[in-house]
């Protein structure tokens, strides 16, 4: 008996952490509808809206580039919501185009990754000593993207009435 506990611990252990492994469930088609909308107002709205959510959301702007139409940002939180002891660290990459004068084309993916409590990567420690990684991959969970371009557009409607 004593012995069955501490192999019963370890297979649920391996499970739980395989279990951890991204795959993706959607398709690119999928991923692309979920993470693509049209804003409608000017593009410079758009693009000046996104930065001040994505600064409300304490994301950290590494790179802003206005006339390419790219943004890339990320954030930490510690503790993790989802895992006791862990960080969870998201990256936003953003494009946005001018479509029209008045609509805006913008696509977000956000992806996670999530930490134990010492917060490295297994591959960081380069041995079967290191700290695993959780969990990495694309957040697919739409309301998450819902949420954000529910935000953006309340950012752009403000513009719009303090440009009047």
């Amino acid at each position: 008996m004593r012995r069955i506990i501490p192999i019963a611990l370890a297979a649920i252990l391996m499970i739980s952490l395989v279990g951890c492994a991204t795959t993706s469930s959607l398709t690119p088609l999928q991923r692309r509808v979920m993470e693509s909308k049209d804003l409608e107002g000017s593009y410079e709205d758009a693009f000046r809206a996104i930065i001040t959510v994505l600064q409300d959301k304490t994301y950290i702007i590494g790179v802003s580039d206005s006339a390419g139409g790219i943004i890339r940002a990320r954030t930490s939180r510690l503790p993790s919501s989802k895992w006791p002891g862990a960080t969870e660290n998201y990256e936003a990459q953003i494009s946005v185009e001018k479509f029209t004068d008045t609509i805006a084309k913008v696509r977000i993916s956000i992806y996670i990754e999530i930490y134990n409590i010492i917060g490295a990567k297994f591959s960081d420690y380069g041995g079967d000593w290191g700290a695993p990684q959780l969990k990495s991959g694309l957040v697919e969970d739409p309301r998450v993207y819902q949420d954000f371009y529910a935000e953006v557009q309340k950012e752009m409607f403000r513009r719009e009435q303090l440009n009047r």
